[in-house]
């Protein structure tokens, strides 16, 4: 995912949470299992973006449907 398509979602994703909304990260890998590790990675950078004080992941990620994914719930 290019760096700034990224930085756009993240931004998307720190604003619904700040309105007190859950979130669903989800990166998509379709039939592409080998690249599960890669999205694994992706979403760990994505929490590193995600400031512990905006919100904070609700568990560990799952795997389902081609994809990875992840809740996100505010911090307050």
């Amino acid at each position: 995912m290019p760096p700034n398509d990224l930085s756009i979602k993240v931004e998307q994703v720190k604003r619904f949470l700040n309105k007190g909304h859950k979130v669903k990260v989800t990166i998509r890998f379709n039939q592409a299992f080998h690249l599960k590790e890669q999205s694994l990675r992706q979403l760990e950078h994505i929490e590193t973006l995600i400031d512990a004080e905006t919100g904070v992941p609700s568990g560990q990620p799952r795997t389902q449907f081609g994809g990875v994914y992840v809740y996100y719930s505010p911090a307050n």
